[in-house]
């Protein structure tokens, strides 16, 4: 299935890059974008909410776990609890292990996006 990138064609700016400390931390809010090929390597998304109570996006670098199950679903537009877990140890060094509660359905409709191919994986 294709991850559709965006139901918003707006000039909202990214107000910060969640990044967790604590495990437990958690981050609610509507999935709009995922921004393929960004990170240190360019190897994986960035996610965009919208949370309420903002007035711009809160951006959340993948990882390769949760870049592989998002592929497998086309969550934007879909309401997304993400809880932070912890660090995992990889061969590469370690990773941040989430756990992400996704409504059923999406609660927001796409509005006309224009040529999302190239932001499909």
């Amino acid at each position: 299935m294709k991850l559709t990138p965006s139901f918003r064609q707006d000039s909202k700016k990214i107000g910060q890059i969640w990044n967790p400390k604590e495990t437990g931390d958690s981050l609610e809010g509507i999935l709009v974008k995922a921004i393929p090929n960004k990170g240190i390597r360019k190897n994986v998304y960035l996610y965009l909410f919208e949370v309420e109570g903002r007035d711009d996006y809160v951006g959340v670098m993948g990882t390769y776990l949760l870049d592989k199950q998002w592929q497998l679903y086309n969550y934007v537009g879909h309401q997304i609890k993400l809880v932070y877990l912890g660090k995992a140890k990889t061969r590469g060094g370690t990773m941040k292990l989430f756990e992400a509660d996704v409504s059923d359905e999406p609660v927001l409709k796409n509005e006309g996006v224009k040529n999302t191919e190239e932001y499909l994986i």
